[in-house]
């Protein structure tokens, strides 16, 4: 890709989505990274914007792509589920990954999703708030832009191969990287 690509990747700040910052910027791409905590390290190409990914009032920044990879898990057995927590992740998982689906989708007449799954999204002990939130993820597939998601293990080179030229006709996937581990 050539520098002028551009890419909003959230959750910026740490694991998956600091990974696949690392990725895009060695393969030319400008990013903006969305996070809680700003940084004080300067990197060439990257701008990171602090703010909460549920304020969103504040996420209408999108430009080429969108790595949708801030996330987080609460577990607890059948009998001791939690509204807030079920709520505090839909509003994370789902609705911000809409959210910036829509803005982008105008702005772009071929752009590109990735947005970060879980294997656990078919169903585990203890998960299955987390898991049903992951899982409508797959749904959001809008014509014209590639929205696919990708399940760790190591996602950050697949992500990145999933935001380029090469990947125009991979959409609506659900793509699991975990080393075997669900067989």
């Amino acid at each position: 890709m050539e520098r002028t690509s551009h890419a909003v990747v959230t959750g910026a700040s740490s694991g998956i989505g600091r990974a696949v910052v690392t990725t895009l910027l060695e393969r030319g791409w400008r990013v903006t990274g969305l996070c809680r905590t700003a940084s004080t390290e300067k990197v060439d190409g990257l701008t990171i914007v602090p703010v909460d990914i549920m304020d969103f009032e504040r996420l209408r920044a999108v430009r080429d792509a969108l790595v949708h990879s801030a996330g987080f898990m609460r577990t607890v057995s059948l009998g001791e589920l939690s509204m807030d927590d079920a709520t505090a992740m839909w509003r994370l998982h789902v609705e911000a990954a809409m959210l910036l689906a829509d803005t982008l989708a105008p702005r772009m007449p071929a752009g590109r999703i990735v947005l970060i799954g879980s294997r656990t999204a078919n169903g585990a002990a203890t998960r299955s708030q987390y898991a049903a939130t992951k899982s409508a993820l797959t749904g959001l597939a809008p014509r014209g832009i590639t929205v696919n998601v990708v399940t760790p293990g190591e996602v950050a080179a697949l992500t990145a191969f999933l935001l380029g030229e090469h990947a125009g006709a991979i959409t609506g996937q659900q793509i699991v990287m975990c080393g075997g581990a669900s067989l």
